[in-house]
């Protein structure tokens, strides 16, 4: 589909280095970092608003290196949206297809497809200016998407939408993927890539530092950097299958182990993040109102930034901190057993859209 062969490009004193990416047709596929690591260059690289100084582009079997924007099925979506406000709704939505003298009966088709599909057809006549943040995404995406391009590029799409709109957002992204659009999809929010992702790649300072299906990403860090820029340490694909009838307090199976957590979530299928300091860690089983509590043996142990992070094998892996004051007083050591707990409501379930 989208294949990235080498690619560099320096603008200043920044550059990317030797990128090489392969996006399938069914990947949605998420570039995370942080700010200034090179993710929204990467998008102008592929969308063809810069040329890179080296290396080559391919979709579809095409190399696209040099192609100009225009020229490119390549539909890329800006963290500022860059809509027309002196526009209406459907003036931007059809704007593409003016420019290419469509008729004006086709024009009117598929702007009622698409604002259809996008749920603001009720949105038509307005001006932009007095649109909200989902809204505004909605008609970017409309506008977009009527190109019929073949891949689609997403600058940070929800960096300006209300928490309270997130879902809605995350819901059609991934109605919009599964009609067949292979996505990439730029963040630096780790729980939005989770929710969204088949695959992911971490980028530091130009440099893809790894790229694999979240599990591989949050599980397996192929070092400390990454583990410690994702902020995920104890991230467990699960599924709920017990709910106590009038409470959000749930049961989820993660690798054969019952986990218990609270969550208003209705879907069955997701992840389960267990922060490394919301864990009691003991020598021996204590009193506790923690609803999971669990013997395990410690496998690793390095010093942290605030103490020591223990790693104790209870059937999966957890990473637990604590502090140096209550490591010299548990006497902690490798392959020592030792007793784990936490509260339901330490547990966060991330449902997988």
């Amino acid at each position: 589909m989208l294949k990235i062969e080498n690619v560099s490009k320096s603008i200043g004193s920044f550059s990317l280095n030797e990128i090489s990416l392969s996006v399938k047709k069914d990947d949605y596929f998420v570039l995370v970092g942080e700010s200034g690591s090179g993710k929204s260059l990467l998008l102008d690289l592929i969308a063809g608003l810069i040329l890179p100084d080296s290396g080559d582009l391919w979709l579809n079997g095409e190399n696209i290196t040099r192609k100009k924007i225009q020229d490119r099925s390549v539909g890329l979506v800006m963290q500022d949206y860059a809509l027309f406000p002196h526009l209406t709704v459907y003036q931007n939505i059809a704007y593409s297809l003016k420019c290419r003298r469509e008729r004006a009966t086709e024009i009117i088709k598929q702007v009622k497809n698409h604002s259809d599909q996008l749920n603001i057809s009720d949105l038509l006549e307005r001006r932009i200016s007095s649109l909200s943040g989902g809204e505004l995404q909605r008609v970017a995406l409309a506008r977009t998407l009527i190109s019929n391009p073949d891949i689609l590029l997403l600058d940070e799409p929800m960096a300006s939408i209300d928490a309270t709109l997130k879902k809605d957002i995350r819901n059609m992204l991934q109605s919009i993927h599964k009609r067949g659009i292979p996505v990439i999809h730029v963040t630096h929010d780790y729980e939005e890539a989770i929710s969204l992702a088949t695959m992911i790649a971490v980028i530091n300072q130009g440099y893809i530092m790894q790229a694999g299906t979240p599990t591989e990403i949050f599980n397996q860090p192929k070092n400390y950097f990454i583990a410690d820029l994702a902020g995920i340490k104890n991230f467990f694909p699960a599924y709920i299958v017990e709910t106590m009838f009038g409470s959000n307090l749930k049961t989820a199976i993660v690798d054969e182990m019952n986990i218990k957590l609270q969550t208003e979530s209705d879907g069955s299928s997701g992840y389960v993040i267990i922060p490394p300091d919301r864990i009691i860690l003991s020598r021996k089983e204590i009193e506790s109102s923690a609803q999971n509590c669990f013997s395990g043996i410690v496998r690793d142990i390095y010093q942290s930034p605030y103490g020591y992070r223990v790693t104790v094998d209870i059937g999966i892996r957890l990473f637990v901190s604590i502090t140096a004051a209550s490591f010299d007083n548990l006497e902690i050591k490798n392959e020592a057993p030792v007793w784990v707990s936490f509260k339901a409501g330490a547990v966060r379930f991330i449902e997988k859209d």
